[in-house]
């Protein structure tokens, strides 16, 4: 099999999830059933460690100069010609648009669709926004042979859409990998005076919103202090841009009795918030309505203790992992956060279950599961 994959979106960048998409497909072109991957980049080929050493089963595919300030053009115009020409079996759509010129294309086509927030929560988009989105994704999945989602609420959803639900492939999506490699000793030391972190700490990251309970973790907090569940060496850092909500959450907290507790960082690179996750205590996820389980997906591969709130997509994704929590309730919340200060079976036991969940998402088990679906063509 010879698949096609566009990186315009992927090559020129060192994010995080871009570097995943890179590993996954190193570990695919390793893959015996795999006789070629063919990466397509309008912004020429990538370069990162795991595609710059020889690689037989690789071929890379620069589009030229013009395109690389026109990545969609070049996705629907040029693209679906390199792919003919360069006899691509499979075409597997990672941004979840597949060019409308590959309608009558000879490849078998595969997208996949990892974010349907705009057909959960359509009020959260502006009129245009959710149209356009909504036919993207419906002629993506229309032409599309399978069509692959992370978690069942999204297979559903697609569904409800009048998407044929044979073609509907769900696969967890593989972990990120970007911990901070290279933290030690001195980084610590630097990361805490930077910060005037506690010596114990939650931490709680993302949109500084009300939905985010993060005034419920301050309670909680508070309640802790109060029945003298926990030292005066434990705190909440927060890490997130400012808001109007994360000024009234710390005039809150210093009202409280978590005052002198919580540490709102509004600038934090991610080289930083990768450091904080791997000191801290355990991290709280407590969206109130369902999310991608991606975040506790990625902090339990770091082996990082998590509370998230009980919601369908975490308990697929990640099991008994971490542990769960009513994110409208402050006082489960308490509960939970003293039982990963105090009970170390606790802690034994979610550490045997990341362990073992981890296992799942590597690239190289993506890299299988992605094989089983190709070869299902």
């Amino acid at each position: 099999m010879r698949i096609g994959y566009d990186l315009s979106e992927h090559a020129a960048s060192d994010s995080g999830a871009s570097l995943d998409v890179r590993r996954m497909l190193g570990a695919l072109g390793d893959c015996e059933e795999i006789d070629e991957v063919v990466v397509l980049a309008a912004f020429g080929a990538p370069n990162n460690d795991t595609e710059t050493r020889e690689r037989p089963t690789w071929r890379h595919v620069a589009a030229h100069p013009v395109f690389a300030s026109l990545p969609r053009v070049w996705r629907n115009l040029r693209m679906p010609a390199h792919l003919k020409r360069n006899e691509v079996d499979i075409y597997h759509a990672l941004t979840g648009e597949i060019p409308w010129r590959m309608a009558y294309s000879p490849q078998r086509l595969v997208v996949s669709v990892d974010d349907v927030s705009f057909l959960l929560h359509p009020d959260a988009f502006g009129m245009w926004d959710r149209l356009a989105k909504r036919c993207r994704c419906y002629f993506s999945c229309r032409v599309a042979h399978r069509v692959i989602t992370p978690d069942d609420r999204a297979r559903r959803a697609l569904a409800a859409f009048g998407v044929e639900d044979g073609k509907i492939v769900v696969m967890m999506p593989y972990a990120s990998q970007t911990g901070a490699d290279a933290f030690g000793e001195a980084d610590e030391e630097r990361l805490r005076e930077r910060y005037e972190l506690p010596e114990r700490f939650f931490l709680m990251s993302g949109a500084v919103v009300a939905s985010g309970s993060y005034g419920e973790a301050v309670e909680a907090l508070a309640a802790m202090a109060r029945d003298g569940r926990c030292g005066s060496d434990v705190g909440l850092v927060v890490c997130g841009r400012r808001t109007e909500y994360s000024d009234r959450l710390l005039e809150y907290a210093d009202k409280s009795d978590a005052a002198g507790r919580v540490n709102i960082i509004y600038e934090c690179d991610e080289r930083d918030l990768a450091a904080l996750r791997s000191i801290a205590t355990a991290m709280l996820f407590l969206p109130q309505t369902e999310r991608s389980a991606q975040t506790v997906i990625d902090a339990v591969t770091e082996g990082v203790p998590m509370i998230a709130s009980d919601r369908e997509s975490f308990r697929d994704a990640v099991g008994d992992a971490v542990l769960y929590v009513d994110p409208f309730s402050s006082d489960e919340i308490a509960d939970a956060m003293t039982m990963l200060l105090n009970d170390e079976m606790c802690a034994a036991r979610l550490g045997e279950a990341m362990r073992r969940r981890a296992a799942e998402w590597s690239p190289e088990s993506a890299a299988r599961r992605l094989v089983e679906i190709y070869g299902s063509l």
